[in-house]
């Protein structure tokens, strides 16, 4: 049986692997372009605000930096860092989930990376 990647935009976050939150995310744009083009009888309109939605919501704060952390954080001295200013800082332990959770943007952890802290 063949399989089929379950997000067609390809919206995974790039350092947690999930798509559950770009999924509705996109999806809300996708509906707010959707009915803006109904409104307004202008397809390509609708797919070109989109476009302009998604890239504004995920190219940098998920995408771009998730990648870049995703790399760091192969580092095991980076990634162990991490996890123990978290386990020791019950601040950091909240900026890790929030981020995680999409509460904040991915940006912020550097908060927690950053050597000279």
């Amino acid at each position: 049986m063949q399989q089929f990647d379950a997000d067609a935009a390809s919206f995974v976050d790039p350092l947690t692997g999930e798509g559950i939150y770009t999924a509705l995310k996109s999806g809300l744009y996708a509906a707010e372009s959707a009915s803006k083009a109904l409104s307004e009888g202008d397809a390509c309109r609708a797919c070109h605000n989109y476009e302009k939605l998604w890239r504004k919501e995920f190219l940098f704060n998920d995408f771009l930096i998730g990648d870049v952390y995703q790399y760091l954080l192969k580092n095991r001295f980076l990634l162990e860092k991490l996890l123990e200013r978290a386990a020791k800082n019950q601040y950091h332990a909240d900026l890790l989930a929030a981020v995680f959770g999409h509460y904040q943007k991915k940006i912020t952890l550097l908060k927690l990376i950053t050597p000279f802290r």
